[in-house]
């Protein structure tokens, strides 16, 4: 297994726990303890994660289609979790955050069982 994977899905396990933890925010303290969770875990899994786009794209073409297509959803997930909270409140916004999280861990996970499996030479 190539050393970026295990930091990858660490690091994307650390980002989910940290939004998870959102749940349980009772002061400053809790606050500060479940951003210092999520920035870890980009911290850890953002250099894996962009080496994994980097092994798998061909070209600079395709690495600007997915870094502008991952600003624009940012957008509409700002867009998208401002009316959540809006009209459900911010209980309801951290589930869907943390559903979402959880689905893309669960990619994570599933693109490390493919990728184990691919012979060295495919890779």
């Amino acid at each position: 297994m190539e050393p970026g994977i295990p930091l990858l899905t660490f690091g994307w396990f650390l980002w989910v726990i940290g939004i998870a933890s959102y749940f349980f925010i009772s002061n400053i303290f809790t606050l500060f303890a479940a951003q210092v969770l999520v920035a870890l875990g980009n911290a850890v899994a953002d250099p894996a994660f962009d080496a994994e786009l980097d092994d798998n794209t061909d070209t600079a073409f395709g690495w600007s289609i997915f870094e502008a297509s991952k600003d624009i959803l940012n957008g509409i997930a700002a867009i998208v979790g401002g009316l959540i909270a809006a009209f459900f409140g911010f209980t309801a916004l951290i589930a869907c955050m943390v559903a979402a999280a959880t689905v893309s861990f669960l990619l994570i996970l599933f693109y490390v069982r493919v990728r184990a499996r691919q012979p060295a030479t495919a890779r």
